[in-house]
């Protein structure tokens, strides 16, 4: 499973709910199956480019993520 650390404002602008999620200042977390099944984000083809629309960064699994997110 990838996830994705993405802006919550971004988060916000594309309807997706940040409830219960882990989050880190302006950033959250989502998996790659909230993203990839987000209507608003439709328009994106592939998962970078989703990503890129949350202004988000991809990571391979949740200790890679939590890694980052610690640092």
């Amino acid at each position: 499973m990838k996830y994705i650390f993405a802006s919550k404002a971004k988060c916000l602008q594309y309807e997706i709910a940040l409830r219960h999620h882990v989050d880190k200042g302006a950033n959250v977390v989502l998996n790659e199956k909230e993203v990839e099944c987000c209507p608003r984000l439709s328009a994106a083809e592939t998962l970078e480019e989703k990503a890129a629309l949350l202004d988000g960064t991809i990571f391979n699994s949740a200790a890679e993520m939590l890694n980052y997110i610690n640092s």
